[in-house]
């Protein structure tokens, strides 16, 4: 389409963000235009302990509600870059939480930040940035109420895939919506904050328009994981290495051997005894000695179990 035909979409406030998103999934030609300088959600405990709120005083709740935002956040941006190349985000960033008095008000003051990020991406990209950092963090809605909304959205793109942008935007789409991942990632602020909290209390998300979306600790349930990851294909090796016990009998499992310079821990369980007696005797000595070992790594080469099978002498 002609660049004259791009419906450019002011952000002012968090509706904006919404809106923009949907129009953006079902293909229609959009682009981020002017952003505010400050776009604020407010995140609300209210009810029980947080009726009559006393500012700014931090207790477990809140700073366990903080923490989990923050977390959320450093492990989406690592999973959309991991998964998806999406290089132009800072993990490090730290969201800041302005605490009001009253009910507990924590307003958020990064999202125009992430905005400006957000707006020089490709249609693709922002789809994932958006769905998950922007509207799964900041926004009280579940993963898959948030899927759902790109699903029926996908339906209207179809018929609007001739162009090269909108079959872009199903792919993305079709990508982030079965992310077992990020679904975890976006669900787990708000279900380690509703477990804290009383049944007399409530969690909301106001944005600046003033609507709230809000949800109890009867809820949770909407939180819980709905994707499930495709299951570990193991590969199996056997090499020989050398090794310098650290420690035997490490930790609870008394079979477990710690070696020096690998944070691994490697089972006895198939050791002979006299074996068993020869590894000590190294330990004791601070002696190197050569095994034999069996590998079950993952398809990109990490270690999941490691067996000693026998001394190599």
């Amino acid at each position: 389409m002609p660049e004259s035909n791009v419906e450019l979409i002011n952000i002012n406030n968090f509706q904006d963000i919404e809106l923009y998103f949907d129009k953006l999934t079902k293909g229609e030609n959009v682009a981020i235009g002017d952003i505010a300088e400050t776009i604020t959600v407010a995140i609300k405990l209210d009810g029980g302990r947080f009726t009559n709120y006393e500012a700014p005083y931090v207790d477990a709740v809140i700073a366990n509600m903080i923490i989990a935002h923050q977390d959320a956040y450093k492990k989406i941006v690592k999973q959309l870059k991991k998964d998806y190349g999406v290089t132009d985000l800072d993990e490090e960033i730290l969201l800041q939480f302005k605490l009001e008095a009253g009910c507990l008000e924590a307003k958020l003051k990064e999202i125009n930040r992430l905005m400006e990020h957000i707006k020089s991406m490709t249609p693709k990209m922002q789809v994932f940035v958006l769905s998950t950092i922007v509207l799964g963090v900041f926004g009280v809605a579940s993963y898959n109420l948030i899927s759902q909304h790109m699903r029926d959205n996908q339906e209207i793109a179809r018929s609007k895939a001739q162009t090269e942008n909108v079959i872009q935007i199903i792919e993305a789409v079709d990508k982030v919506r079965s992310n077992a991942k990020l679904e975890k990632a976006v669900n787990e602020p708000k279900e380690k904050t509703l477990k804290k909290l009383n049944v007399d209390e409530n969690l909301s998300y106001q944005r600046d328009s003033g609507r709230t979306a809000q949800v109890t600790k009867n809820e949770i349930t909407n939180y819980d994981s709905t994707i499930q990851e495709p299951p570990v294909q193991e590969i199996e090796t056997i090499e020989t290495i050398t090794i310098k016990v650290a420690a035997i009998n490490y930790g609870d499992d008394q079979k477990m051997v710690k070696i020096v310079g690998n944070s691994q821990l490697f089972s006895r369980d198939f050791l002979s005894v006299p074996d068993r007696i020869k590894l000590a005797g190294k330990a004791d000595n601070n002696e190197q000695i050569n095994v034999s070992v069996k590998f079950f790594k993952d398809q990109k080469g990490k270690v999941l179990r490691a067996y000693l099978l026998s001394i190599v002498e």
